[in-house]
């Protein structure tokens, strides 16, 4: 999923910025001091930020201040509609576009971008995204694994009322019972909201904005970090460490929970050999470094902070180096 295109507006500096396009490469803004640069890479951090909290358009600090108490009269006096601060369009990737077909079918789309919408207040948007709800019924109907009499009447179904009565008159097979508790969250929001909310906003990307640099410790206690995740407490040091983690396609949940060696060996293998294609594609001084992970239970002499649970451990090497360490030990075995 791309972001292709955004659009800032009654924030802060920023009264209106016109549609911002967003290339495949880089987009770079270049502008005098105080020209609302910073405002707008803000607002667009803030519409997905990778801190939860900072999902928040604040209307006394970040509306332009000489009109704030003009915008408050007019939204209560129903004068004038909410501002729409950030305007971002996004493009489905085919991943993306799998993820929904997989459940409710190809054709249940309408289209391969959606919009979002950021307002203030804190998580405040909304989306716009068109689905077919005839073809997603269809395609649930269609099931191998439903008798060929109740899929006969679901895919004549007219609503998803009707779908769903059908389903609860069925005998409660596996495939019933599964097909129940999807159509039941449907009927719930919608279809449009369960597709936008359980299938594409979990995949889109996050945004990272910062004006200093972040310094990543080359090692953490996995137990300890994900503690600090799950009370919204991460460190500094934490931020640039998960998104590496992130980047090398690792999960650092699973990574304390894996008890099969080999597969924990392959996994980080893999990790290291991904993370440094990714890197060596915009780094490309020096073609010859090598990332690696190793993940260890704690021991007792390890770091402070690291001795119990499970460690992770990152470094960067240069291969030109180990290949001639390794050249110059065989020499020596040779002159021997």
């Amino acid at each position: 999923m791309k972001l292709k295109e955004y659009r800032v507006r009654e924030f802060r500096s920023i009264w209106d910025s016109g549609p911002i396009e967003v290339d495949d490469q880089t987009t770079c803004f270049v502008g005098k001091n105080e020209a609302g640069k910073t405002s707008i890479l803000d607002a667009l951090y803030r519409t997905n930020p990778i801190r939860k909290g900072d999902a928040v358009f604040d209307l006394t600090y970040d509306y332009p201040k000489r009109e704030v108490e003009d915008y408050r009269f007019a939204v209560e006096n129903n004068e004038r509609d909410e501002a729409a601060v950030v305007e971002c369009t996004y493009e489905l990737a085919k991943a993306d576009l799998l993820a929904v077909e997989d459940v409710f079918g190809p054709n249940v789309l309408k289209g391969k971008s959606f919009k979002r919408t950021t307002y203030y207040g804190k998580a405040n948007s909304r989306y716009s995204l068109s689905c077919d709800s005839t073809a997603a019924r269809k395609h649930l109907a269609s099931n191998p694994a439903l008798a060929d009499d109740l899929r006969a009447t679901l895919g004549g179904a007219a609503d998803w009322a009707a779908f769903a009565t059908a389903l609860n008159e069925a005998e409660a097979t596996d495939a019933v019972n599964a097909l129940r508790k999807l159509v039941a969250n449907v009927q719930e929001e919608g279809l449009s909201y369960y597709i936008f909310n359980s299938l594409i906003w979990p995949r889109a990307p996050k945004f990272l904005y910062f004006d200093e640099y972040y310094q990543m410790e080359g090692q953490a206690n996995l137990n300890a970090l994900i503690t600090r995740e799950d009370n919204e407490n991460l460190l500094d040091s934490d931020y640039p460490l998960i998104g590496l983690i992130n980047l090398a396609r690792l999960d650092h949940r699973k990574l304390v929970v894996t008890n099969n060696t080999t597969e924990l060996k392959n996994k980080l293998e893999g990790a290291g050999n991904h993370l440094t294609q990714r890197i060596v594609k915009y780094w490309s001084q020096n073609r010859h470094i090598q990332m690696r992970f190793d993940v260890r239970d704690a021991r007792a002499e390890d770091p402070e902070g690291m001795r119990q649970g499970v460690n992770v451990w990152g470094e960067v090497s240069d291969d030109t180096k180990d290949r001639f360490e390794a050249a110059f030990k065989h020499l020596n075995r040779l002159l021997k």
